[in-house]
């Protein structure tokens, strides 16, 4: 049973989840600082009142299974090798997102990322840092000339399968918030 752990759970691929961790907030915050500050012109204040609007509708039909779905289907690709990197466009979207939303809420960026990520978006992002280490895991693997083969035979599932439970969790729990 430890083997079974400790393979999985290497050094690197903590390190991995804990640096792609960091790397997600990082790219969160500075996307959504300066889409607080592009808010100020006029065709941003327009774009941060109908950012904000869409996300009222959403939330207002958003379920525990619909918010899993939508997040499954932006995200499970990052599975692939070095397929984390295009997750950070996705990444960027978000900080966008939340930075026009902090603007039309009358928050700093940080502030309201901070009042997202308790206890949703902390959970919500370990997920994607244990899909996008995976994928980073592996990356290295090929690039070192090692088996990826053999990761993703005895390994990268267990990855995926902690990933989907922990997305999971975070979309009921988001959906519990909402309504």
């Amino acid at each position: 049973m430890t083997k079974w752990f400790s393979r999985w759970l290497s050094r690197r691929f903590i390190l991995s989840v804990v640096i792609i961790f960091v790397l997600i907030y990082a790219i969160m915050y500075f996307s959504s600082v300066l889409a607080y500050n592009n808010s100020f012109s006029p065709a941003g204040v327009a774009a941060a009142n109908q950012t904000s609007q869409n996300i009222q509708q959403i939330r207002q039909t958003a379920t525990g299974l619909s918010i899993f779905v939508h997040n499954f289907e932006t995200s499970i690709w990052v599975i692939i090798p070095i397929g984390f990197l295009g997750f950070f466009v996705v990444i960027w979207n978000t900080g966008q997102t939340i930075g026009r939303l902090a603007y039309s809420t009358g928050y700093s960026p940080l502030a309201y990322l901070g009042s997202i990520s308790v206890p949703v978006g902390l959970i919500e992002m370990s997920a994607y840092s244990i899909l996008a280490a995976e994928s980073l895991y592996l990356t290295y693997l090929w690039f070192r000339g090692r088996s990826v083969k053999e990761r993703l035979l005895h390994d990268s599932w267990k990855s995926v399968i902690l990933y989907v439970a922990v997305l999971l969790v975070a979309a009921y729990l988001e959906a519990a918030l909402i309504a």
